[in-house]
């Protein structure tokens, strides 16, 4: 009996061990979205990083802009995170000149960053803000192993080199996928500490540009008419109106209207681009870009 308890800690004390190194030394090494875009902070070439939500992931295309590009950006980011890894990675990419931010129908009025992301953000991206302690900090006991022994093992990302993804679906009219991805609009323009916050981390960006003489550009992503038309123009109008109450500095607002992507054929949804709609709004966006640099 002593022989096989012996055996079965032994067991267990090797297994332990086991995990200990997939979850320290493996995993957060791992490729995947996240991972990918990481490194990408490590290409000293860079001279525009583009951060934000999926209005940037799957609409900026770096591959249509002259000066080097990278797009850094992920589903669901919030400004608060935006404004750490700024603030880490942008000492070291000496060649930067100007960064963009998406001001969505996302960025102003959502705030909380959930553990899950914590600790994708601190295994991924190397924030130590969002260090949680062992137990939340864990890949092995808080995500699907299945996943991330993939990710080990495969490495492959539906990702292009300069960090960007989008699909070919094209929009078709949805009364109640639209609501769905709308939301209530009233309750979101309701949240005056959440938008206070966040307006909080916008300054913190436009200082830190300003301090590290980069520029910035605040960007109001192409929604479809559809997007306008059921929200009433409110979030549109209450962005602009948010924005006017900050010192943007050297900082610049663009608004993407001004580029009249309307048509369905460009759109995945009422509210993102498809990867046609990319294309062509990168290749504006591009001539924009060229009037500050030259």
């Amino acid at each position: 009996m002593k022989l096989f308890l012996s055996k079965l800690l032994l067991y267990f004390l090797l297994t332990y061990i086991f995990l200990l190194v997939l979850d320290f030394f493996v995993f957060p090494q791992n490729t995947n979205v996240m991972s990918v875009k990481n490194d990408l902070l490590k290409n000293e070439n860079t001279e525009i990083l583009v951060l934000g939500n999926s209005h940037t992931f799957f609409g900026i295309n770096p591959d249509f802009i002259k000066p080097t590009t990278i797009n850094v950006a992920n589903k669901s980011r919030k400004l608060e995170v935006d404004y750490f890894i700024l603030r880490k990675n942008i000492k070291d990419l000496k060649k930067l000149r100007l960064v963009v931010i998406p001001i969505s129908s996302y960025t102003l009025f959502t705030e909380k960053v959930s553990k899950k992301e914590k600790r994708l953000y601190y295994n991924f991206y190397k924030l130590k803000e969002y260090d949680q302690g062992l137990y939340y900090n864990s890949l092995v006991l808080n995500e699907s192993f299945k996943e991330l022994i993939e990710n080990a093992l495969f490495k492959t990302t539906n990702v292009s080199k300069s960090g960007w993804k989008a699909n070919s679906e094209v929009y078709k009219f949805d009364k109640e996928i639209i609501n769905t991805r709308i939301g209530n609009v009233y309750e979101s323009l309701s949240r005056k500490s959440t938008i206070k916050l966040n307006l909080n981390y916008l300054k913190q960006v436009i200082d830190l540009c300003e301090i590290h003489n980069v520029k910035l550009m605040l960007l109001l992503p192409p929604y479809h008419p559809d997007f306008y038309l059921f929200t009433n123009n409110e979030y549109d109008k209450e962005i602009k109106k948010y924005i006017k109450t900050i010192d943007l500095k050297s900082g610049k607002l663009l608004d993407s209207k001004s580029f009249n992507i309307t048509e369905d054929i460009y759109f995945e949804n009422v509210d993102h681009l498809n990867k046609k709609g990319a294309e062509i709004f990168s290749k504006k966006l591009a001539k924009d870009i060229n009037q500050l640099f030259y």
